[in-house]
């Protein structure tokens, strides 16, 4: 094991969540991102993956570890040990590239002191920790399979869908209450009415727009959450594909190990509308449509702008008012209350929003007026205090306040150790080119020329954090930047 002071220009730093949707609400990424930031590796040697602990081939896992290659390279820096994997099997694979390329792993959870995985003691303590976190994962796997198989036994489903309700005994039965703002017709009637609009018209927009035009305004529950028909594209081939309609219950839905098998409920779509809607469904799948490649990536700033008002994360919302054209907006969900009962509500007053336009508008602005010292950034390498110098500089602070003249040696030979290192640390500065970082940075057509990914690793550089206040202030005074330098 390294007994060199740890040095965050040699870091790669890596974090997983277990699904993207964890990733897109934030829950955990965004503190996992500021824990690697916080001991200074820079946002371009940060990865991360939304996927399962349980796979090696994680594409940004993978990425990582490739550069572990790199001669300058000698530490990868993990928030704690289940973040980098949930299975022993890949945890031997991960610890042998480690090792194969001569670096040191750090779990900051334990300090900035590297993990000894290699002498007997230090392997099994680390084999010890892998298996406790693939303990975790079966441990989560089988109470899910228990559930399930306690649902089987109770012939229940999780949640009925549209069409269906449960009754007293927790059964799913057909729903034959009136569909509020129906015209006089029930839940049932409804949904075999979309079904036979989709076997007419040929398309999932078009049906759920004529069922919107229909019956979508004078529905109490317009976003189609339970009592309402789905309202989008996604929603609605997903429920007119359930087996649900046709009597069956699904266990495990879109596993690997799903499973259908015979309910007790009558069905709402009979045989013919099924094999109607297969006809349907091959249609629509042969009709040409366009398709967009692009890699996904994350946005500019994504996780570093935060609510003035409560400090909540602001995410990105979009809408096409009457289909016209598609604005995008910043809002803070801390102004919508959870409706789920183990959670706690942070209930925020800053309701408004901000067109995410308008946002970046006056981030472009603000950091033009930084333009010099952004040049300087960019022009001049960026040192960050060495911990053995910030260690000699205590020890020498902590031997003089001690006022021995027995120390006086001591104290001598720290200060030439201290004058030796920080002369050796000295940056060589190059301000050849300062002044056309400084006309590049002034530019406003610079920034907005940028492309999403570019301007996501220039801007990740050089903000730390944006507060959005609100609304009644001046553009130029309702967002707070602040900078790394």
């Amino acid at each position: 094991m390294s007994t060199n002071a740890f040095d965050p220009a040699a870091a790669i730093g890596y974090y997983r969540v277990s699904t993207p949707r964890q990733e897109e609400e934030g829950h955990g990424a965004e503190r996992y991102l500021e824990r690697l930031e916080a001991v200074g590796i820079a946002p371009t040697d940060i990865y991360f993956d939304a996927e399962s602990g349980g796979k090696y081939d994680r594409s940004d896992l993978q990425k990582a570890l490739l550069r572990l290659q790199e001669s300058t390279k000698k530490y990868f820096v993990i928030p704690y040990h289940s973040r980098l994997h949930r299975d022993v099997g890949v945890w031997a694979q991960i610890r042998d590239v480690i090792l194969e390329n001569d670096c040191e792993l750090i779990e900051l959870d334990k300090g900035l002191t590297p993990r000894d995985i290699v002498s007997a003691a230090g392997g099994l303590q680390a084999n010890l920790d892998a298996a406790f976190a693939q303990y975790q994962r079966d441990q989560a796997r089988e109470h899910s399979i228990q559930g399930h198989k306690f649902r089987q036994s109770q012939n229940r489903c999780q949640q009925p869908c549209f069409g269906y309700r449960k009754n007293d005994d927790k059964k799913m039965v057909i729903n034959d209450e009136l569909f509020p703002g129906g015209q006089g017709k029930t839940y049932r009637q409804i949904a075999i009415e979309m079904i036979d609009i989709l076997i007419e018209v040929g398309g999932y927009r078009a049906t759920v727009k004529i069922m919107c035009d229909r019956y979508g305004e004078t529905h109490p529950d317009r976003k189609g959450v339970g009592s309402n028909f789905p309202r989008s594209t996604k929603g609605f081939m997903s429920w007119v594909t359930s087996p649900l309609l046709r009597g069956y219950l699904v266990d495990f839905p879109g596993k690997k190990n799903e499973l259908i098998r015979e309910g007790e409920h009558e069905v709402i779509m009979d045989p013919a509308r099924w094999k109607a809607v297969q006809r349907t469904i091959e249609y629509i799948k042969n009709i040409p449509r366009a398709f967009n490649n692009k890699p996904r990536t994350r946005r500019p700033l994504a996780g570093k702008i935060k609510c003035g008002m409560c400090g909540g994360r602001l995410t990105r919302s979009s809408s096409s008012p009457r289909g016209t054209k598609t604005y995008s907006y910043l809002i803070c969900r801390g102004g919508s209350e959870s409706s789920n009962p183990s959670r706690i509500n942070r209930v925020c007053p800053f309701t408004n929003s901000i067109k995410e336009e308008d946002f970046f508008g006056e981030v472009f602005e603000q950091v033009c007026d930084h333009a010099s010292s952004i040049a300087k950034h960019f022009a001049e390498p960026i040192v960050e205090e060495n911990p053995q110098i910030a260690k000699l500089k205590l020890d020498i602070e902590t031997l003089q306040a001690m006022n021995d003249s027995l120390l006086s040696e001591a104290i001598r030979t720290k200060q030439k150790q201290l004058a030796d290192l920080e002369k050796s640390m000295e940056p060589e500065g190059d301000d050849s080119n300062l002044e056309l970082y400084e006309i590049v940075a002034s530019d406003p057509e610079y920034w907005e020329s940028l492309e999403p990914h570019e301007l996501r690793i220039v801007l990740d550089s050089l903000i730390k954090q944006v507060v959005v206040l609100g609304a009644e202030e001046s553009p130029e005074q309702r967002l707070k930047i602040s900078f790394y330098h």
